[in-house]
């Protein structure tokens, strides 16, 4: 009783398929999924993240240092285990006790750690600006940095 057709069509006229509106709704999707594809291919290994404490803004050691706390996730997009090293790029009086960090990640897996940077005694006053270094030992072209900063008692 209902049919799906056009008039030209019931009238036996020529139908035209290839309309404006068919060309630029497949272009259109034609865009997506190139867009959708190189994105795809071209995503980051590794995701790193840095989240200051947010209860204190720094702590003073019985020694005339200061601590800063942080949360560190790291998500390792990969369908493999990796073993990252996390460091801090030196700045003048800042240490990261124990060195480096090494995290093991399993494929897929975010990984959240709390790490903790030391200033030497009188050596951080205020703000210092510090970046964070994350790279896969077991492949190392997967890195990625992260800034933060240091936060001191103001002089």
């Amino acid at each position: 009783l209902i049919r799906h057709t056009t008039q030209n069509s019931m009238e036996g006229k020529p139908q035209r398929i290839l309309r404006p509106r068919i060309l630029v709704y497949g272009t259109l999707l034609a865009g997506i999924f190139a867009a959708w594809t190189w994105s795809v291919i071209n995503r980051a290994p590794l995701e790193f993240d840095v989240m200051r404490d947010r209860n204190a803004l720094y702590r003073e050691l019985a020694d005339g240092g200061v601590e800063n706390v942080y949360t560190l996730r790291l998500v390792n997009k990969q369908a493999r285990a990796h073993t990252y090293s996390v460091d801090v790029e030196p700045v003048a009086g800042l240490t990261l006790p124990g060195g480096p960090v090494r995290v093991d990640a399993a494929a897929e897996e975010v990984v959240t750690v709390v790490v903790t940077l030391r200033s030497e005694p009188d050596a951080a006053r205020g703000r210092s600006d510090i970046v964070f270094t994350v790279q896969s030992l077991d492949e190392p072209a997967i890195r990625a940095r992260h800034e933060s900063r240091f936060f001191g008692p103001v002089p």
